[in-house]
């Protein structure tokens, strides 16, 4: 075990997230150093030591109301500081020789952080943009007038570039966030660490047509990310074919989405047709994966979706599996740079529908897509590369403060 300590403090992650768990902590913990793993959620306050060797601690954010638009509204208005005080006690008290912020609001504590006697160093781990999360997501439904909203997603924008610079290194994503944060933060340091998979010793190369699945969605179930698209494509479908089964793998984002989408199955009678799982642990994940033939990735048409690069193409690939997505830039450069899949219009289940369907008419056409998409996770997308990468910034960083 080396001296040093490490300690991932997170917001808005389970504790056994894909990547700040899995990859993350697990890849520095195998590197020799000691991992805690620090989030700031609704579950109660919890502790231990998982079956991987991290230590862990639960720090409960209080909900006030049901309804989260209420919520965030009076937390802003009536905001109680007890949680951060409570979380920066729990990384006092780990005394770490680096923290790594996850996203936006643990960055209220990190002028504390930076002040503790060790004086540690700080790295900011970016997944997405503010101002598109912002206002694509936690203000899209809001009924207020766009230019409040625009203007509140470049406050939070703005003050998230202030405390990312006083970070000692930034990772990101992906090369749009790569190059807003060199735009805007001046003499950054920063490096993509790219989401790539970690789940290739789990391929079991299942024939296609021996798969289960005929099509997929996974990932977080939301309007958002596309859930009703894929399953007003489904209903279509239903009328043009005797049988398929489709399924659906994620957490949805609120009971709300989760009762929408069981109305629209009972209502349409696609009962036979649709298999909801719901949220699979990430280490449980890879059996489903075996079995599904197409993976869509429907997003709809929001600035917040035109940059990123979803970890799920990467895991489509991997297991074989021939893409369907929505036009969006950088999704579609790794789709067609790598023949993996087809692009679409975003927010069209007609569109959807008709490319499923062409696919399942033409095994030919999916099995180059699914070698294709093999082979470049072999190559090139998997996680062993980020994690060289990774961990070598790490080192690197705390050879600065034996030096």
């Amino acid at each position: 075990m080396k001296d040093n300590s490490i300690c991932i403090v997170a917001a808005q992650h389970d504790l056994y997230d894909d990547r700040c768990y899995w990859k993350q902590a697990v890849s520095l913990k195998n590197a020799g150093y000691r991992v805690y793993y620090i989030i700031i959620g609704e579950k109660e306050e919890e502790e231990g030591i998982t079956n991987e060797g991290i230590y862990y601690k639960l720090v409960h954010q209080k909900r006030y109301f049901a309804n989260r638009y209420f919520n965030f509204i009076y937390k802003k208005l009536f905001y109680k500081k007890e949680q951060f005080k409570v979380l920066f006690k729990a990384c006092k008290e780990v005394n770490a020789n680096l923290y790594q912020i996850v996203d936006l609001h643990p960055n209220r504590i990190i002028e504390k952080l930076k002040n503790l006697k060790k004086k540690p160093k700080l790295v900011y781990d970016i997944h997405e943009q503010a101002y598109s999360f912002y206002l694509d997501l936690i203000m899209r439904k809001w009924r207020i007038p766009k230019i409040i909203k625009k203007g509140y997603a470049s406050y939070i924008q703005n003050w998230e570039y202030k405390k990312a610079a006083l970070h000692d290194f930034i990772i990101v994503t992906d090369d749009a966030l790569k190059n807003r944060i060199e735009k805007n933060i001046k003499n950054a340091r920063v490096e993509c660490i790219y989401n790539y998979t970690d789940l290739g010793k789990y391929r079991e190369y299942i024939p296609i047509e021996n798969k289960e699945y005929d099509i997929g969605y996974i990932g977080t179930v939301s309007e958002e990310r596309g859930v009703m698209i894929f399953l007003e494509a489904i209903n279509i479908l239903s009328k043009k074919l005797s049988s398929f089964k489709a399924i659906i793998i994620g957490k949805p984002v609120n009971e709300e989405a989760r009762k929408k989408i069981d109305r629209y199955i009972f209502t349409n009678s696609l009962e036979k047709n649709v298999v909801f799982k719901g949220f699979i642990p990430y280490n449980e994940i890879q059996y489903y994966y075996n079995r599904i033939k197409i993976g869509t990735n429907p997003l709809l048409n929001l600035n917040k979706f035109q940059e990123i690069i979803p970890i799920k193409l990467f895991e489509f690939m991997n297991f074989g599996m021939p893409i369907i997505a929505s036009e969006h830039k950088y999704m579609c450069q790794y789709i067609r740079e790598n023949d993996v899949g087809i692009c679409i219009q975003a927010g069209n289940p007609k569109i959807l529908a008709d490319k499923i369907l062409f696919l399942l008419n033409n095994l030919q056409e999916m099995e180059r897509y699914a070698k294709n998409g093999m082979k470049a996770v072999d190559e090139k997308y998997n996680w062993s590369i980020m994690e060289k990468k990774y961990i070598g910034i790490i080192d690197s960083l705390l050879n600065e403060n034996i030096s």
